[in-house]
């Protein structure tokens, strides 16, 4: 009997140590072509089956032998608290389904969270032996090397795996990989001394190859050019620096310390004063830091995301507004010049880019002290550890140098699912190194026999674990694949049909997603080309189902403006392609995008687009008393005035302003026109507006070509190809010719001929 029993104990460890090694393999995890959102979904999907599975075999394991119950020690304790309060902020979160499951794009909400909690808890009970640790840390920086080996390959063939400028690898982000780069070249570093106190270590293959994983580690951190990551990795050097210089073996040792901690700093100063100079440009890492303003662009909007951090928790500041629901506090205190840094790109904050912000405002200053517990509690046990001599003093430096990294980078980033992969095994990982006795059984546990768990709980246990499978990621995962499927259908082969069937079977899966499926859904249909006045059978019925699956999220979703917007969108679409079978469509639209504005009052987009469809519907005046709200949000914002400006074209009334509008628009930022387009605006300057301003506009235009003029050309439109029209010409003469200056008048004619030998003054007659 006590054979059997003891054989199942070691199956139900095998289980559960062998998904705990699984779940290392998370960053290695994609799907291209086969899901939405390939680098994230996967993951999380994942990471949460192989956690399910380890868990079965760890219930089933403390059944049998309760030795392997959690140990009690300070970091457990912050970990489950951290998790604790984060059910307790979802129970009075604003939307408590976005809380819960987060949306496809980030896969994090609290019940990601918690997977995540019982990977540290079984880590911590499980792996009790340095062999344990071993075979845990070479699995990690086995994955490692394969991540970094795909950034290398990027690096050479950048359409590698999607990739674009900077490194991303199988993360898909390089904020992600930059982390995952700095991760592995600590643990590498770590091993790799482990190795060396072996002995004869020059001569074991594993020494060399941890030296290659470091160079790897090095090249994936700087080709990711994450600029929050090397502030992480600059103070967390200054920190061991600091450590080893203070606590060194040998006066050499800390000597040395002392001395490239002196040079760090200077070097850190010397280079905060002339980070901006062009020689910095040609080092990849270094030149993201030529610009560190606060004023405009990336840097100004995330400054205002850490505003509103501060201002949304000022209002709930003990519950907060829910885990992941910054979006919410950011929609309501959406300011509308915002808009003047970069149009659209950065005006949809889901998060305050500084995870303790984050943490502040979403789960209330219960949940930020419980996320800052797990850095100092750590912190706390390796210094403790090592001053009572169960720590060496090059485990502490290196560990507590990757916790300060981490916490430092996240003060311009945020936590996603590598992030806290690595952060809770480096946790479990301290956990087992600062334990003061690293027996494997309590003296109670020693006492009592092994036992084999009752069948009853077996087949509990199986189901649970089976049904958590299905439900939180097979059903999911499922949906998400007709949701690519029908995306495929539709761009590859342009069949809407197929795109329907598979989208409405996406939407009928009880996804915990759906919301977002139904979301995608509404979009996909908007930008489908359909004829107007195409009243068939099943374009009504496609219409009819969407706007029905829309109204489903709104109503579960009320706050979210773009479920509204989308919803919104829908409605007006019906009406201007079907105006008899859907004549109301337009008053529904106006509800749901009076719904939207509610819950961001100043979002510029939600006024565009809803005075754009009230122009394609007819209703001239009432979309530009819109627009004209959207522009006094900010007036001095380029692109609001570039767009107030082609709504009254495309409404033909009023080209003065329409062209006053464009005039100024080009003058706040040129960029956002092409030269050509910069043509267009001085001829209509000259006909509906400011004769001069024309004339100046026009004489830096062909000063662009290289023409003597007397007027600079645009710093934008330097070295763009040009070829004048011939109205340019005309204007020109037809101004100094006014004025009195023939020799000016002259000079332009002259021009002209080069590019037209026919040219004339005249205006050709028009037949």
């Amino acid at each position: 009997m006590q054979t059997f029993v003891q054989e199942h104990k070691k199956w139900w460890l095998r289980i559960t140590t062998w998904a705990l090694y699984a779940a290392l393999l998370t960053p290695l995890v994609v799907a291209p072509d086969t899901l939405i959102f390939p680098f994230v979904t996967p993951k999380g999907w994942f990471f949460q089956s192989v956690v399910t599975i380890a868990a079965a075999g760890y219930l089933l394991l403390i059944a049998s032998d309760p030795s392997y119950r959690p140990r009690k020690s300070a970091l457990t304790v912050a970990v489950v608290a951290f998790i604790v309060i984060m059910a307790l902020s979802t129970v009075t979160s604003v939307d408590v389904r976005r809380s819960l499951w987060a949306n496809h794009e980030r896969m994090l909400g609290l019940v990601a969270l918690m997977h995540f909690a019982a990977f540290y808890l079984m880590a911590v009970s499980v792996f009790r032996t340095r062999e344990a640790w071993r075979w845990f840390w070479r699995i990690f920086l086995s994955v490692a090397a394969l991540v970094l080996s795909s950034a290398a390959i990027q690096y050479w063939r950048p359409d590698f795996l999607y990739g674009g400028d900077r490194a991303a690898s199988t993360l898909g982000n390089p904020i992600y990989l930059a982390l995952f780069a700095v991760y592995a070249g600590f643990i590498a570093l770590l091993v790799w001394l482990d190795e060396v106190r072996t002995g004869v270590w020059w001569k074991r293959w594993q020494t060399w190859a941890l030296a290659a994983l470091l160079v790897l580690s090095f090249f994936g951190f700087v080709l990711a050019e994450t600029r929050g990551v090397f502030v992480g990795v600059g103070v967390a050097a200054l920190w061991m620096l600091a450590w080893v210089a203070s606590a060194g073996a040998t006066r050499r040792v800390r000597w040395s310390a002392l001395s490239l901690l002196i040079v760090f700093t200077a070097g850190v100063i010397g280079f905060g004063a002339v980070n901006d100079h062009t020689a910095f440009n040609k080092i990849p890492i270094l030149r993201r830091f030529a610009d560190l303003s606060i004023a405009g662009g990336t840097n100004a909007n995330r400054i205002f995301a850490w505003k509103v951090a501060v201002d949304a928790w000022k209002e709930k500041p003990i519950p907060g507004w829910g885990p992941f629901n910054y979006v919410y506090a950011f929609n309501e205190k959406y300011q509308g010049t915002q808009m003047r840094h970069n149009a659209f790109g950065e005006t949809w904050f889901d998060n305050a880019h500084n995870f303790f912000l984050d943490t502040l405002v979403t789960q209330g200053l219960l949940g930020f002290l419980a996320y800052v517990a797990l850095f100092v509690v750590a912190l706390f046990l390796l210094i403790r550890g090592w001053r009572r001599g169960h720590v060496s003093l090059a485990t502490m430096v290196l560990l507590s140098g990757l916790l300060v990294m981490h916490a430092v980078q996240n003060i311009f980033a945020f936590e996603q699912i590598t992030s806290y992969v690595t952060f809770f095994a480096v946790l479990a990982y301290v956990s087992y190194v600062t334990a003061p006795e690293r027996a494997v059984t309590s003296a109670g546990d020693r006492a009592s026999l092994p036992r084999s768990p009752s069948t009853v709980f077996l087949v509990v246990v199986t189901i649970g674990a089976v049904t958590l499978l299905y439900y939180i990621n097979y059903l999911p995962f499922r949906a998400n694949g007709f949701m690519f499927q029908a995306m495929r259908a539709l761009d590859a082969q342009q069949d809407a049909a197929t795109w329907f069937t598979l989208q409405k079977k996406a939407s009928e899966i009880r996804s915990p997603h759906v919301d977002h499926i139904r979301e995608e859904m509404g979009r996909v249909l908007l930008r489908i080309q359909v004829r107007r006045g195409d009243r068939s059978q099943e374009l009504q019925n496609i219409f009819r189902t969407t706007i029905a699956e829309a109204e489903k999220a709104v109503e579960r979703h009320p706050r979210d403006p773009i479920y509204n917007m989308v919803l919104a969108e829908l409605w007006y679409a019906a009406e201007e392609l079907m105006p008899n079978d859907f004549s109301q469509g337009s008053t529904f639209g106006d509800r749901a995008f009076q719904q939207a504005i509610s819950t961001s009052p100043e979002r510029q987009q939600l006024y565009l687009l809803w005075a754009d469809h009230k122009l394609r519907v007819g209703q001239v005046t009432e979309g530009l008393e819109i627009m004209r709200t959207a522009r006094s949000f900010s007036p001095s914002s380029a692109f609001i005035l570039r767009t107030y400006a082609e709504y009254l074209d495309s409404a033909r009334i009023n080209r003065v302003e329409s062209t006053n509008s464009k005039d100024l628009s080009f003058r706040l930022l040129p960029e956002l026109y092409g030269i050509h387009d910069a043509e267009l605006i001085a001829l209509d300057m000259a006909k509906y507006g400011n004769g001069p301003r024309s004339i100046d506009m026009m004489r830096a235009l062909l000063a662009c070509k290289g023409h003597d003029t007397g007027v600079a050309c645009p710093a934008p439109l330097v070295g763009v190809s040009y070829n004048p029209s011939r109205d340019v010409f005309r204007v020109l003469a037809r101004f100094y010719r006014g004025t009195g200056d023939q020799e000016a008048a002259e000079k332009y004619v002259a021009f002209a001929h080069v590019y037209f030998p026919d040219f004339t003054e005249e205006e050709p007659k028009k037949k």
